[in-house]
């Protein structure tokens, strides 16, 4: 069976970035297995890899973060199923008050 089918999520360890200030880091671990989880049941498993995600910002210049990718490969991805990631990345990204969540599907990313 081949798996051509990629998700991943970019889990954040700040909170409150969307206010224009620095953001404060947290352990995102709860995050990470809600995701992983979320991933697991509707993919039937997922990895968590921890990684760096680097940008510039105008007013502070190279800014980094560490963020944990929670991704699952599947043979199978619905528009309903898209849908209903993008709706979860939209919850993660209010909760955290974050500018946007990072979406990767099939090697595309996107920002939710």
């Amino acid at each position: 069976m081949t798996l051509n089918k990629k998700v991943a999520i970019y889990v954040p360890s700040t909170k409150n970035s969307d206010n224009g200030k620095s953001a404060s880091h947290f352990n995102n671990s709860d995050y990470v297995a809600i995701i992983a989880k979320f991933l697991s049941e509707s993919f039937g498993g997922a990895t968590a890899q921890d990684a760096f995600g680097y940008w510039m910002s105008p007013e502070r210049g190279l800014e980094s973060e560490r963020v944990t990718i929670v991704y699952a490969y599947t043979r199978h991805l619905s528009r309903a199923k898209i849908q209903e990631i993008k709706a979860y990345c939209e919850m993660l990204k209010k909760e955290l008050r974050q500018d946007a969540i990072s979406l990767e599907i099939n090697n595309k990313l996107m920002f939710i």
